[in-house]
């Protein structure tokens, strides 16, 4: 990749067995977690794929875990969506969905 071309990432796996995520975002938007009526926002640290060619991706990738139980909520979205931008022109997605999701979980 050259010039200001980059892409954002985030990758999960999920034992379906134990409920155990493991997760690394490469300069992504937010991971939405909904645990015990609270909303978390996940930012582990990690910077976009193809913004710089050192080992800076490398020594700034972190992996964060935890459990996912019966009743969390895990919203994994791209970040096209947060494009989204209303009549003003404001972005207004991320604002409105945790909103959303405090309201209606």
């Amino acid at each position: 990749m050259t010039g200001k071309i980059f892409v954002s990432a985030v990758f999960a796996t999920i034992n379906l067995k134990n409920g155990l995520v493991k997760l690394a975002r490469g300069g992504h938007c937010p991971i939405i977690l909904l645990k015990n009526k609270n909303i978390l926002q996940l930012k582990p640290s990690g910077i976009a794929l193809g913004f710089n060619c050192s080992n800076l991706f490398e020594n700034n990738l972190e992996e964060i875990s935890f459990e996912l139980n019966q009743n969390d909520i895990l919203v994994l979205y791209t970040d096209g969506v947060t494009e989204a931008r209303d009549q003003k022109p404001r972005r207004v997605w991320n604002s409105k969905i945790v909103r959303d999701i405090e309201t209606k979980y």
